[in-house]
């Protein structure tokens, strides 16, 4: 196995199957997000990434709000119109607190953040 490879050469071959694969997805949402705010469609399909920062519970749970309001399911952010842009993202990366975040969130199916906040965490004890 290749850990480091020349970035010159472009994408590893996984990479770029991903994101051959995800832009199929990607791009209808893209289209419908810019079409719904008046705005042309980018001639290439952007890739667009999330990151969480770090900074233990406050960083779990900010940046959790900020994905929700990402989310076609949060009643809030489809009323305000900015649901749906989580389903153009093609990575997402998170640093301590953030990673937390994104662990959780990936490991339970992508659930509504409140749904982990009321099912899941207990935020009232330390997590370590």
């Amino acid at each position: 196995v290749t850990w480091i490879r020349n970035a010159t050469t472009g994408l590893g071959s996984g990479e770029r199957a991903y994101i051959e694969a995800r832009e199929k997805l990607v791009q209808p949402v893209i289209e419908q997000m810019m079409a719904a705010r008046g705005l042309e469609t980018p001639p290439r399909t952007p890739n667009i990434g999330v990151a969480l920062a770090g900074g233990g519970y406050r960083a779990m749970l900010t940046g959790l709000g900020g994905i929700m309001g990402m989310m076609n399911e949060s009643t809030e952010a489809s009323e305000s119109e900015t649901g749906g842009w989580l389903d153009g993202v093609s990575y997402w990366a998170g640093l301590s607190g953030g990673s937390w975040a994104t662990g959780t969130f990936m490991s339970n199916g992508g659930q509504l953040p409140t749904n982990l906040l009321e099912n899941l965490w207990n935020i009232d004890s330390n997590l370590v």
